[in-house]
């Protein structure tokens, strides 16, 4: 695995490479990029940033990559796993509707000021935005999991509220609890 290295700038997946687990290519702190093998049948790479072949999934952005604002192209349904993990640029991330599932850690420690998660989204991973720097969230009516801690450490979050209609949280002076409020 590839992880938590400051060392590597650019990693090329070859043809052969099929098959990527979660995380193992996470905190590469000087990367700007991700190339693909055009050949290779499971991956491919989109100015840099690492997708599945069908464009379903986001798997990893680069953390050193330039610029200060991505908008994740349409027809991504799931954020991997860390997948902007540590991205140091990014202040803001534009998400389409039709993302399902937002990843464990997916924006985790990533500075971004606002986040608007898409109305289409049902599970929201561990740790997913933990150490984030947005002041409010909105949980859509559509979430029917979140993972432990995924607004851990955000010293800045000072609202959240749940959409009317959702059936599995609710939130009451800005605290996250379960439907029956049994549960933080």
């Amino acid at each position: 695995a590839l992880d938590e290295r400051g060392d590597i700038t650019s990693v090329t997946i070859p043809e052969s490479i099929i098959d990527i687990k979660d995380n193992s290519i996470v905190a590469l702190y000087d990367a700007v990029s991700y190339v693909v093998a055009p050949e290779n049948p499971a991956y491919k790479s989109v100015n840099g940033v690492l997708f599945s072949k069908d464009g379903t999934h986001l798997i990893a952005y680069p953390c050193s990559k330039a610029g200060s604002s991505y908008s994740v192209p349409a027809g991504v349904t799931k954020i991997g796993n860390s997948a902007f993990f540590e991205a140091v640029f990014l202040q803001n991330v534009s998400l389409p509707d039709g993302i399902l599932d937002i990843g464990d850690a997916a924006f985790s420690g990533y500075s971004f000021k606002s986040i608007n998660i898409p109305s289409t989204v049902q599970h929201i991973g561990t740790w997913a935005f933990s150490r984030c720097g947005f002041t409010k969230v909105t949980i859509p009516s559509s979430v029917n999991n979140i993972g432990d801690g995924a607004f851990m450490d955000c010293a800045n979050l000072m609202q959240i509220i749940v959409e009317t209609g959702n059936q599995h949280y609710v939130s009451q002076n800005s605290v996250l609890y379960n439907i029956d409020q049994t549960e933080l």
